[in-house]
């Protein structure tokens, strides 16, 4: 269902200088009267319009690039984006990185376009104030969700709150800082927020406890992390899909186990995963990008025979009864080739099985060359399920059961043979074993990089892969050169 805030056009919001390369730039247009322009829930909504789309990033970089190359389950190679990877996966990235520059701006420029809600909202007398608490709601929630994304990638940074203050150097806010403010921000949305919107898509309470678990989980809160992971699991709004290859199909958008998504729409969110999965020669009538997204071979070979998740994709049933599993192994080329991408020869690098778990549409009609109508999935009920289990297994030093109990839930879904308490002599085995499962369910969905910072895995897996730049110090993302130089306050 389509709601009336995604069909406004982004170019309402235009008059609040939405284009601005640089969050530090303020561009000011005296005919703007924004006292007015908030006056009208229309106009609300086309604010609101601008920050969503602002806010959904660029899933090749975010996802990929910046989330799995610099770990062991993904590679790239093809094509000109390769020489963009390479740093990433090398542990060689510099403040001059085009691809952190751009990210850092679209962030912050998603950041400015909550600010202008929330800085005059409050002056609106003519909005039932139930409609306005919801409206500020989902402004506080992306605006927290997008200070957790600065978090992630670049640890403490300048903390921007309005547009009103027209400073041209911020400085970075301490690490307590920034993480109370995300926290609360969180806190607050998720007291105001509806339990269900009447668009897919739009930010809710589930959506913004489960994304207070993470943000809670990734640095190290894990009783607090533990607790409201609890309380959306109680909520008992969702559940796990039975069927995981249908999980990100667009025929099942909105299905029980989605919590947050970004909504396939002109003016929001595109999704061209699929044209980046493609195998090279493979029979599709759309986009192959030289971009090649694909799966480590070793990664590929270690989910269990029975996995539901390593199900072949095979939608023409080529190899047998035709299967929509997530993994394409193998496949017949445009010219009639056999390709075996498990086994077979590799040359440049280029043939590792694929992800195909955004299942891709053959239909013209829903398919513009590139871009495929699947809603782009941010958080499910399988990582609040799993989050909730490490949390417990952390906050004790020891497996639990009831840890135990939750991580047997998503394997139980998956097919796979589930653990006792007894298979594990210590906690290190059991975070071994739940990195594993997490791998294995939320591959190519952006969480790897996240997973193993969390666990202080990220540099001793780089260097046993030898990575040997890896090191302490390359954890986070330098900031990027351009904001350092216009910023002084602003320093790696």
């Amino acid at each position: 269902m389509k709601n009336t805030i995604y069909k406004l056009g982004l170019c309402v919001f235009l008059f609040l200088g939405v284009s601005c390369n640089d969050f530090l730039e303020e561009k000011v247009f005296t005919e703007f009267d924004a006292d007015e322009f908030v006056a009208t829930e229309e106009g609300i909504e086309a604010i609101l319009v601008s920050a969503y789309g602002a806010t959904s990033p660029v899933i090749r970089e975010r996802w990929h690039t910046f989330a799995a190359y610099p770990c062991d389950d993904e590679v790239e190679a093809g094509g000109g984006y390769r020489g963009r990877v390479v740093p990433f996966e090398e542990y060689t990235v510099d403040p001059g990185n085009a691809d952190l520059t751009t990210t850092w701006n679209e962030i912050y420029e998603a950041i400015r376009n909550c600010n202008s809600l929330l800085d005059y909202i409050d002056g609106v007398s003519t909005i039932p104030v139930e409609k306005i608490a919801a409206f500020k709601a989902e402004a506080t929630f992306l605006r927290a969700w997008n200070y957790s994304e600065l978090y992630d990638l670049w640890g403490p940074v300048p903390l921007v709150t309005s547009t009103l203050d027209l400073s041209f150097e911020y400085p970075k806010a301490s690490d307590e800082e920034i993480r109370t403010f995300i926290e609360t921000e969180y806190r607050s949305a998720i007291a105001a927020l509806p339990e269900t919107q009447n668009a897919n898509g739009k930010a809710t309470k589930g959506a913004a406890q489960a994304m207070l678990g993470r943000f809670l989980l990734n640095t190290r809160q894990w009783q607090a992390a533990a607790d409201v992971l609890e309380d959306v699991i109680l909520d008992g709004n969702y559940s796990l899909l039975t069927d995981v290859t249908t999980m990100f199909s667009h025929e099942n958008e909105g299905n029980s186990e989605l919590i947050f998504v970004f909504e396939n729409e002109t003016l929001l969110s595109k999704n061209a995963i699929p044209a980046h999965n493609y195998p090279p020669g493979y029979q599709t009538n759309f986009r192959n990008w030289g971009a090649q997204l694909q799966l480590q071979r070793d990664f590929v070979a270690s989910y269990h025979p029975n996995d539901q998740r390593a199900l072949p994709w095979d939608p023409r049933g080529e190899f047998g009864p035709a299967t929509n599993g997530w993994i394409c192994y193998e496949y017949i080329d445009k010219a009639g080739n056999y390709v075996d991408l498990m086994n077979g020869p590799n040359p440049g690098n280029r043939f590792h099985p694929r992800a195909f778990k955004y299942t891709p549409s053959e239909d013209p009609s829903l398919v513009d060359d590139q871009f495929y109508p699947n809603d782009c999935v941010f958080m499910r009920y399988a990582d609040v399920l799993l989050m909730r289990s490490e949390a417990l297994a952390m906050i004790a030093n020891a497996p639990t059961q009831p840890a135990v109990d939750l991580l047997n839930e998503v394997r139980l879904r998956a097919q796979v043979p589930t653990y006792t308490l007894a298979d594990f002599a210590n906690l290190d085995d059991f975070i071994d074993a739940m990195l594993e499962e997490r791998g294995w369910e939320f591959v190519t969905e952006g969480l790897r990089r996240k997973d193993l910072v969390r666990q202080g895995r990220l540099i001793s897996d780089a260097i046993s892969r030898g990575k040997t730049n890896a090191s302490d110090d390359k954890i986070l993302f330098p900031i990027p050169l351009s904001e350092v130089d216009s910023n002084p306050l602003v320093d790696n």
